[in-house]
C-alpha cells in the first residue's frame, strides 16, 4: 500500500461516513487509544474545507477509502518518506487499529 501524502482528500466507505464528507488527511499514523488498546491507525483527517477544530478529527484506514478526490503535494522528501514508510510496515512499536 502507498500511503497518501498530507493534504490528500478523500471520501471514506458509507459503512464508515454515511454523510459523504470531505477530508483531509493531516496526520499519518497516528497514535491513539481505542478501547483501552494503544494502537494506531493508517490517517487522521478533518473536515474539508473546515480544516481542524478542537479534537474533531476522523482516525481511519486505507481500506476504508472509497475515494481520492485530490492527491497531496509530491516531492523528493515525499517520496522518501513513502519509501521509508513502505519499508517499516508492520515494524511499529503498537498495533494497528481496525474498526
Amino acid at each position: 500500500m502507498n500511503v497518501l501524502p498530507l493534504g490528500s482528500i478523500v471520501l471514506l466507505n458509507k459503512d464508515y461516513d454515511k454523510k459523504e464528507t470531505k477530508l483531509m488527511i493531516v496526520v499519518r499514523n497516528p497514535v491513539l487509544i481505542r478501547e483501552n488498546i494503544t494502537g494506531y491507525t493508517d490517517y487522521a483527517a478533518c473536515v474539508y474545507p473546515v480544516g481542524v477544530e478542537g479534537d474533531s478529527l476522523y482516525y481511519f484506514n486505507h481500506e476504508h477509502i472509497k475515494e481520492i478526490l485530490f492527491t497531496g503535494y509530491i516531492d523528493e522528501l515525499e517520496e522518501k518518506y513513502q519509501k521509508m514508510y513502505s519499508e517499516n510496515q508492520g515494524k511499529y512499536k503498537y498495533p494497528r487499529l481496525t474498526f
